[in-house]
């Protein structure tokens, strides 16, 4: 019987036992533990390794899941005599948000929202035609056509920056658009439902990221 073997410096006690094994009739199983007997202690120490790596990937697995955040966007309406429209940001997962990026889109073209007084102008402009009102009397009346100072324009708005961080649990106006007028009664329902389908006009995007630095989108 012929044995070839290459040698290497690393295994030469493991070829000679091989070529001795076969010249006495060893079958391969033989061989296979020889080896494994003898290099017993280098595949415990890779195993442990392994598991120390596998241990240490859960490990920050399950610390990421620990503070991960979770912004969503909300809208809320209120049918009173001093209508409101809401648009709010809301923290409600288990980790503070970095904010990376926020962009408003109206129409699909984007706002320059560095420039709240343009920014507040704008978002009337998409609103304020939707609404109707009632005056005591019952009569209709259309806000849209009468003077600025014939009623009470409250507005507010929040644009997000760049490392700008939110707490858990916490809630942001970012858009807040009122209107009263002691004159009228009360919204006519159908309003609430015109100032939804207004807001589809919107485009709200907003890029956070978690204490770990992985990336996530909030956006309407």
């Amino acid at each position: 019987m012929t044995v070839e073997c290459v040698i290497q410096a690393s295994n030469v006690e493991t070829c000679v036992m091989a070529v001795e094994a076969t010249m006495q009739g060893v079958g391969p199983f033989s061989i296979v533990w020889l080896w494994l007997g003898d290099n017993m202690a280098s595949i415990i120490a890779v195993c442990a390794m392994g598991i120390t790596f596998w241990q240490g990937w859960l490990s920050k697995k399950h610390n990421k899941l620990s503070v991960k955040p979770h912004l969503t966007i909300n809208s809320y309406y209120n049918d009173r005599a001093e209508f409101q429209i809401v648009i709010n940001l809301d923290s409600n997962g288990i980790g503070p948000a970095e904010i990376e990026s926020h962009e408003i889109l109206l129409d699909n073209k984007k706002l320059d929202i560095s420039d709240v007084h343009s920014t507040i102008k704008q978002l009337e402009g998409v609103f304020l035609p939707t609404f109707r009102f009632f005056n005591k009397e019952g009569k209709e009346v259309f806000i849209k056509d009468r003077p600025q100072n014939d009623y009470l324009l409250s507005h507010s708005f929040h644009a997000l920056e760049p490392k700008e961080v939110i707490g858990v649990d916490k809630s942001i106006p970012m858009i807040r658009l009122g209107f009263h007028d002691e004159k009228l009664s009360k919204v006519d329902l159908d309003t609430i439902e015109a100032a939804k389908i207004a807001k589809s006009r919107l485009k709200i995007k907003i890029r956070y990221k978690s204490s770990y630095g992985d990336s996530y989108t909030a956006n309407i």
